[in-house]
């Protein structure tokens, strides 16, 4: 509840008796189950801070990205905050050029997770590296629907602080591609 790291033998916190959870020492494994409901199948990325992992939402019958937060991250505060702030940001944003956020939450061994539309395309930085240099038309295409989607998030008063190629994904959609902000 206060949101304070303790280490030792301790169950409950000192300042306000609150059941305090354990941080997870490694990162989950395929086979791992979130919340009975998450199955874990395979790590898809890594970044700075979280592990993207593609995952079986059993109860709907999809598979899903799972963004999990690095465990020496668990316990930070400013981490847990951010990391929550994204998911409550990208759950109430209803852009097509946005990925859409499905679930979020802490598992009972402590943790954090976002549950997110799972792109079957590649990133923008990926294309480039494929390809070489996009032609100024289809770069264009591209940029503007990143901007349309930052324009949808500003109007909400979000500010997107990760804006690179790598967190851009070029998706199929109605036998043509589409740019998707992550």
């Amino acid at each position: 509840v206060c949101k304070r790291p303790y280490d030792g033998e301790r169950t409950v916190c000192p300042s306000d008796g609150a059941r305090l959870l354990e941080m997870p020492q490694q990162q989950p494994r395929p086979g791992n189950v979130f919340d009975s409901r998450y199955v874990i199948l395979e790590t898809i990325g890594k970044g700075g801070m979280a592990t993207i992992y593609r995952g079986l939402d059993v109860p709907n019958r999809r598979q899903v990205a799972l963004k999990v937060l690095k465990s020496k991250f668990s316990a930070e505060e400013r981490a847990v905050h951010q990391f929550f702030t994204e998911a409550r940001v990208a759950s109430s944003l209803g852009h097509p050029s946005i990925v859409r956020t499905f679930d979020f939450g802490r598992t009972q061994v402590g943790y954090l997770y976002i549950a997110m539309e799972l792109l079957n395309g590649e990133t923008l930085s990926r294309r480039i590296r494929r390809q070489g240099r996009l032609s100024p038309n289809r770069a264009l295409y591209f940029f503007s629907q990143s901007l349309d989607a930052l324009a949808e998030a500003h109007a909400r008063g979000t500010i997107h602080r990760d804006r690179k190629p790598e967190n851009i994904s070029i998706v199929p959609h109605k036998g043509r591609e589409r740019a998707e902000l992550l």
